[in-house]
């Protein structure tokens, strides 16, 4: 889970024009100039591409985990001896420490600090994440982390902080975890103000934005719904669930412990699992834990915060369909509405869905439901039944409807 403290980093370096994405890695780590890629027609490697897992490096568990406390001496050496590559960088998705590693190595050289220190300056410090960080020397009130062998639980020592604590080295807890994923969602309230953090809103949502789609014999096997698509973002795993829309998160594995938190942003319920035996897996429970409470919530559904225009849009559509008026639609229709369905069969077909519910009771419209700023679906109330009602709005200004969609339900 560090991985998401990682990107952050890097993107805080970004947002102060010190990082560039695209810029080939060995702008910031100039030991990777001696790296040889064994693809005649490869790009130079970026950091989008070392964030996003698709350097071309071959997914490095257990390995990594066994490399914290390297020094970065030993680090550029490890570098310059070679690297093995399974694939063009840029064209596939595969898990890799080592990319991850190497981010650390350019966000230390280009900050001048140590990449734990920049992360506990600019990240822990200002969300008040007190119980958190690399050094387990420094840090009370530790679980500690078991291996079992023979049926016997053994203790796994704690590594030191290093070249590769980037990857996994962040010692936390529940408390700040949250204060993590607090911050996380908030990045999506439009009345958020950035000063709680180095890291702006616009950075943290796109690093829960998906970047590279995860092919989907990895998530058979970490037992995933079949119904989602998955992909990774910057140091974040993101989900679209068909039942409850975005799902962000990411797991942890190191010899001693095991962890995964994962949050519904619409929602703003969030899980967590900590566990202090090697490479526990919580993933499933909390999964499973996530999508029982979005089902309890009324407002499990994708949705955002309906708009003062979206609003009085829909005001005025109900009012055209219980009452209609050509010099209103005129003045609500975009330009392509009387191309689509000519006006008069516009008009025939929702007095005919109106028709099928007996008439419209003079209750207001009810079970709204948005998925976007311009998109709005509702029932509208009848004697028999409900007309659903659909609206979007054209990307053009002022707001002129593109789409209209009405027809009769029944509800039950």
């Amino acid at each position: 889970m560090t991985k998401s403290f990682t990107a952050a980093a890097a993107l805080i370096l970004r947002d102060r024009n010190l990082l560039d994405l695209d810029t080939p890695i060995t702008e910031y780590v100039p030991e990777f100039k001696s790296v040889r890629i064994p693809f005649p027609d490869s790009p130079e490697i970026t950091l989008r591409m070392l964030l996003t897992m698709s350097a071309g490096f071959p997914t490095d568990d257990p390995w990594a985990d066994r490399q914290e406390s390297l020094t970065s001496g030993e680090f550029s050496k490890l570098i310059e001896s070679g690297l093995r590559f399974d694939s063009v960088p840029g064209t596939k998705y595969e898990y890799s420490n080592l990319g991850y590693a190497l981010t650390a190595a350019a966000i230390s050289n280009v900050s001048g600090k140590p990449f734990t220190e920049f992360v506990e300056m600019e990240i822990l410090k200002p969300l008040k994440m007190t119980n958190s960080g690399f050094d387990f020397r420094l840090l009370e009130n530790l679980a500690i982390g078991h291996v079992k062998r023979n049926d016997t639980w053994e203790v796994e020592p704690f590594s030191g902080p290093g070249a590769f604590s980037a990857i996994g080295g962040l010692l936390t807890n529940i408390v700040d975890l949250a204060k993590w994923i607090g911050r996380m969602i908030q990045a999506f309230n439009p009345e958020a103000i950035d000063r709680h953090n180095s890291i702006s809103n616009v950075s943290m949502r796109e690093m829960q934005q998906a970047q590279r789609i995860m092919p989907a014999s990895q998530l058979r096997q970490l037992g995933a719904p079949a119904m989602i698509t998955t992909g990774y973002g910057l140091g974040l795993v993101v989900e679209e669930d068909f039942d409850f829309g975005k799902i962000v998160g990411h797991s942890g594995g190191y010899p001693g412990f095991g962890s995964h938190m994962r949050w519904h942003i619409d929602s703003e319920i969030g899980v967590i699992a900590l566990a202090n035996g090697r490479y526990a897996f919580p993933a499933m429970a909390c999964a499973t834990a996530l999508r029982y409470l979005l089902g309890k919530q009324a407002s499990a559904e994708p949705s955002v915060k309906l708009s003062q225009e979206l609003h009085e849009t829909q005001q005025q559509v109900d009012s055209l369909i219980r009452n209609w008026s050509d010099s209103t639609a005129d003045r609500m229709f975009a330009d392509n509405m009387d191309l689509d369905h000519p006006r008069g069969f516009r008009q025939f077909e929702i007095a005919r869905e109106i028709a099928k519910v007996g008439g419209l009771l003079d209750a207001q419209s009810v079970t709204s439901n948005s998925d976007s700023l311009s998109h709005l679906s509702w029932k509208l109330p009848g004697h028999h039944g409900a007309l659903s009602v659909e609206i979007r709005l054209a990307p053009n200004l002022p707001a002129k409807i593109q789409l209209l969609n009405v027809s009769a339900i029944d509800l039950i």
